[in-house]
């Protein structure tokens, strides 16, 4: 569970509008170029310490990369509720054995079929993993194809 003071402050940022700065406006969001939202996103963030940022940061993240490389039905699954702050969106990135070094990752994905994959390795330092505020937590997984 997330601190009832975090929780207040991710509410906060959503009801504002905060989490639709620079999202296209055809997924809900507020069409703001990047040097925009990033100057707004940085006078909101001298307020509070560089996690909370995070929550919100790696849900955009996340919204940009199904947008860009997710199926029909993923996009119109998951890229306006993660816009709209509804979702939370994770990155698994970093390795044990590798860091954040990308080009070192050992984690595999294997088509299994259609668009299903079986993922295998491990993972750590998920930023937002596990909690409450959202509806539903979208984690996203970097692994090589095999």
């Amino acid at each position: 569970s997330i601190p009832d003071e975090t929780r207040a402050f991710l509410d906060a940022q959503r009801e504002g509008g905060f989490t639709l700065l620079g999202a296209d406006v055809e997924d809900g969001g507020l069409g703001l170029s990047l040097t925009a939202s990033t100057a707004v996103n940085s006078i909101i963030s001298c307020g509070f310490t560089s996690g909370l940022g995070g929550f919100y940061a790696l849900t955009h993240c996340a919204a940009n990369l199904i947008k860009a490389h997710g199926t029909t039905e993923q996009k119109e699954t998951y890229v306006r509720p993660l816009v709209e702050g509804k979702y939370g969106g994770t990155m698994a990135l970093s390795e044990a054995q590798s860091g954040s070094s990308l080009s070192d990752l050992k984690a595999k994905a294997r088509h299994v079929s259609g668009d299903e994959y079986r993922l295998s390795g491990s993972k750590m330092w998920t930023s937002g993993f596990d909690h409450d505020c959202f509806d539903n937590i979208i984690h996203l997984v970097l692994a090589k194809i095999e």
